[in-house]
């Protein structure tokens, strides 16, 4: 996800402007209850996942990034295999679609092969 964030990444260069302070990642709500975890991500930037706080980036013109799968993926994928979870998963559809947003999707293969 550093790749979204940072200056200077392939995903900067691809899109430039992007990437820095128009572009946030969302990332959830238990992670900004934990002291260390809740400063790294505030770093790069990250905001609560929650539908409030989404709303409010939206409005105030920003874009947002997000892995709609979440911890659930992340259980189910093993090494050298590629897991999507999507079922159950249409809040962030619903968001963009009442603020008019695009909604870009991205795969990264491989991801689990490191």
């Amino acid at each position: 996800l550093f790749m979204f964030a940072a200056k200077g990444t392939p995903f900067d260069k691809r899109f430039p402007g992007l990437c820095g302070e128009k572009l946030v990642g969302l990332i959830a709500t238990i992670l900004f209850i934990i002291p260390v975890l809740r400063d790294f991500f505030l770093e790069w930037p990250y905001i609560d996942a929650s539908r409030k706080v989404a709303n409010a980036a939206l409005d105030a013109g920003l874009s947002l990034y997000l892995i709609p799968g979440g911890e659930e993926e992340v259980v189910v994928t093993k090494y050298g295999e590629d897991a999507t979870v999507l079922k159950n998963r249409k809040g962030f559809v619903r968001l963009a679609l009442s603020h008019g947003a695009c909604i870009v999707p991205v795969w990264g293969a491989g991801t689990t092969d490191t």
